[in-house]
């Protein structure tokens, strides 16, 4: 059994300030004792010195492929290492905006989605397209892939 209950899967390209912010918005929210997170963060191969350690972060270095392979990104560089029963999907530039999120996930059960609020782009308040999904439907299922 895994000593993490949700794994963050997040690419980022030249973004530090704003993946530090990330990282730190989604400590804040998370309020529940014991609740164990871990962020997986994919960088590309020429900008890896400009990323300093940050908590509960491993960094995963790799070619760049660009924006519309970042699932592949994910599928091949960040899955592999993911710990949680939970997967979330997540950006460099977001800030988490929902209170105790990781204990909302702690009473959700585990054949849910869940997504909590952060300052995405969408023109639909309220809507996240940053999902956390169950780990076991991505070990049944697979990932989305071009």
């Amino acid at each position: 059994m895994s000593d993490v209950d949700v794994t963050i899967l997040c690419p980022s390209r030249g973004r530090f300030a704003g993946l530090s912010n990330s990282v730190s918005s989604l400590m804040k929210y998370a309020v529940g004792s014991g609740y164990r997170f871990e962020v997986l963060v994919y960088l590309d191969h020429d900008e890896p010195e400009t990323y300093e350690p940050l908590p509960r972060t491993q960094y995963f270095v790799g070619s760049r492929v660009g924006y519309a392979r970042l699932y592949e990104v994910i599928a091949s560089h960040l899955l592999p290492h993911a710990q949680g029963r939970w997967l979330f999907l997540w950006n460099d530039d977001l800030i988490m905006q929902t209170p105790a999120w990781d204990t909302i996930l702690g009473q959700t059960p585990d054949d849910h989605i869940l997504c909590p609020e952060a300052n995405n782009d969408s023109a639909v308040k309220g809507l996240n397209i940053f999902p956390i999904v169950p780990k076991k439907w991505v070990d049944l299922v697979g990932w989305a892939k071009d």
